[in-house]
C-alpha cells in the first residue's frame, strides 16, 4: 500500500503485522517527532486533536491512525475494519463506531471531528422537522427526542471529538 500524499515525504520503515490478514504499518523515522502543523496543512479537513496521541483521517479510500506506540515511536497504519454494509441513519456522513442491541433499542453510536456546536447546528438544520424537543444533560451533553419511532440523539464531547448515539 502507498503512503498518504505529504506523509510520503518523511522517512518510514516498514512493519509487518498480523490484523485480519497480513498488514503492512509504518514506523516513522525521519522526523522523530511528528510535525503536527505540517500534517494540518495537508489534512486540514482531518482532525489534530490526539487522544491519547492517535490521530485517525480518511485519505483516499483508507482510513489511516497515526499514534505514538510507545514512547519515541510513531505508527502509521490503515485502520482494519472488517467491511459491513450499515445504512446510516443521521445525515452528514458521521462515521459508525460500534451498533448494538440493549433493553429493545438499536443503538449506534457515531463519532465525527466537526466541532461540537457546527455540528448539532448542521445536524439541527437537516432534522428540524423531526426534532421534538431538546433537553440538557449536563452542561455540555444535549439529548434531542426525535418525532415518532426515529428515537433520540444523545451528543457528548471529548476534547475536539464529538460522539452521538442514536437510540431508536
Amino acid at each position: 500500500m502507498d503512503l498518504p500524499n505529504g506523509l510520503d515525504q518523511w522517512q518510514w520503515q516498514q512493519i509487518p503485522i498480523q490484523v485480519l490478514g497480513q498488514q503492512t504499518a509504518y514506523q516513522l523515522t525521519q522526523p522523530e517527532q511528528p510535525d503536527w502543523q505540517q500534517l494540518n496543512r495537508w489534512y486540514p479537513d482531518c482532525t489534530d486533536a490526539r487522544l491519547n496521541n492517535y490521530w485517525v483521517c480518511v485519505i483516499g479510500d483508507t482510513t489511516w491512525s497515526f499514534f505514538e506506540f510507545e514512547q519515541q515511536r510513531w505508527v502509521l497504519m490503515p485502520v482494519v475494519i472488517p467491511k459491513v454494509s450499515r445504512e446510516s441513519a443521521l445525515p452528514l456522513g458521521l462515521d459508525i463506531l460500534s451498533q448494538s442491541q440493549s433493553n429493545g433499542y438499536r443503538i449506534t453510536v457515531y463519532f465525527s471531528n466537526k466541532p461540537y456546536n457546527l455540528l448539532q447546528r448542521q445536524l439541527r438544520f437537516r432534522l428540524a422537522q423531526l426534532i421534538a424537543r431538546v433537553e440538557t444533560l449536563e452542561q455540555e451533553d444535549d439529548l434531542w427526542i426525535l418525532e415518532g419511532e426515529h428515537g433520540r440523539l444523545v451528543f457528548s464531547r471529548h476534547e475536539n471529538w464529538t460522539f452521538v448515539t442514536l437510540m431508536q
